[in-house]
């Protein structure tokens, strides 16, 4: 299999850029991370105190979270952290400022608790 990532550059001002790291078809997933994780580290350092913003986002696969969120906050299970989803009233859900994933993907619902919430609230309305 092939292990995708993408490394985010973000300004204060809104841009945004994102480089994309394929790993061979060889390497495993661990190798392509340490690889996309010191070139991460290498633009940290290049951008250090120019308020610039430097992420990694998984493309090919989902991560569980590690800790509860705070408030007001989900689980991007491909940024690795806790994040806030903004509305997207085209699409009529939310979605991850970062990587733009919507509450509608599977991942992001299981690993939120949204699939119990949305079966609880199911319940609710066909017993009344």
């Amino acid at each position: 299999m092939r292990y995708t990532w993408y490394i985010s550059v973000r300004t204060r001002t809104g841009d945004a850029r994102k480089i994309k790291i394929k790993g061979e078809v060889e390497q495993s997933a661990k190798t392509v991370y340490l690889k996309v994780k010191e070139l991460r580290q290498k633009l940290v350092e290049k951008y250090e105190g120019k308020h610039i913003t430097v992420d990694l986002i998984s493309a090919s696969q989902a991560f569980a979270p590690r800790s509860k969120p705070e408030k007001g906050h989900l689980w991007c299970p491909y940024c690795i952290k806790h994040r806030i989803f903004v509305d997207n009233t085209r699409l009529g859900t939310e979605e991850c400022v970062v990587c733009g994933i919507t509450s509608n993907d599977f991942w992001v619902k299981k690993y939120n608790g949204i699939f119990r919430r949305e079966y609880l609230s199911t319940m609710r309305r066909k017993a009344t």
